[in-house]
C-alpha cells in the first residue's frame, strides 16, 4: 500500500539524518589522526590507539543516543504520528547502533587499503537486505496474481500490516551480518 511506502520513507529520512548525528564526524577525525604522518612530540599517531579511542567514543555515545531512542520510542512515534511505531523506532535504534558502530572499522579498512574486503562486506550487506526483503515481500505480490496455484509456492505468510516491519528487520538483519564480520575484524 501507498501508506506502507510513506511511513518506510519517512523513517529511513530520519534514520539519515541521525546517522550524521551519531557519528558526529569521528570518521572524519580517525582518518586524520590515524593516516597522519606528521610527527608529534611523542612520535606518529598509532592507527591502532586512534581506533581504539575513536570506537570507544562511538560506542559509549551510541549506546546513550541508542538507549535513548529505544526507551522514547513511544513518545517518537506519536509526534511522528506512525501506526504500530514504537516497534519501528526500537528497529531503527538498533540499525543505527549497528551501522554507526561498524563505521569506524569500515574506515580501518579504507586506511589500510583493503577495498576488496571493504566492499565485499558492503556488498553482502546489499545482498543480505535485498535477499530478505524478496523473501519477506514476495508472498505479497504472489497474492495479487489469481493465476498463482493454490499451494504452488511454499512461503509463510505475511499480511499487508506486517509489510513495513518486514522491511525494516531485513534492514535490521542486513547490518546485524555487517557488525558480526566488523565484530570479527576488531578482535583478530
Amino acid at each position: 500500500r501507498q501508506a506502507d511506502y510513506g511511513v518506510i520513507s519517512e523513517l529511513y529520512a530520519w534514520v539519515t539524518f541521525l546517522n550524521v548525528v551519531f557519528m558526529y564526524g569521528m570518521e572524519t577525525a580517525f582518518f586524520r589522526y590515524a593516516g597522519s604522518r606528521v610527527k608529534a612530540a611523542e612520535g606518529a599517531a598509532d592507527p591502532r590507539r586512534v581506533f581504539g579511542t575513536a570506537f570507544g567514543s562511538l560506542t559509549a555515545t551510541t549506546a546513550i543516543g541508542a538507549a535513548a531512542l529505544w526507551f522514547g520510542a513511544e513518545g517518537i512515534a506519536r509526534v511522528l504520528e506512525l501506526p504500530d511505531g514504537a516497534r519501528y523506532v526500537r528497529m531503527f535504534a538498533a540499525i543505527i547502533a549497528l551501522d554507526t558502530l561498524a563505521n569506524i572499522p569500515f574506515a580501518a579498512l579504507r586506511l589500510a587499503g583493503k577495498a576488496w574486503r571493504y566492499a565485499g562486506i558492503k556488498l553482502l550487506n546489499v545482498v543480505v537486505n535485498v535477499g530478505l526483503n524478496f523473501l519477506f515481500l514476495a508472498p505479497l505480490l504472489l497474492d495479487q496474481y489469481p493465476e498463482a496455484p493454490e499451494g504452488g509456492v511454499v512461503c509463510f505468510r505475511i499480511n499487508w500490516n506486517a509489510a513495513v516491519g518486514n522491511v525494516f528487520f531485513a534492514n535490521l538483519a542486513a547490518s546485524a551480518v555487517t557488525q558480526s564480520i566488523c565484530r570479527s575484524m576488531i578482535f583478530s
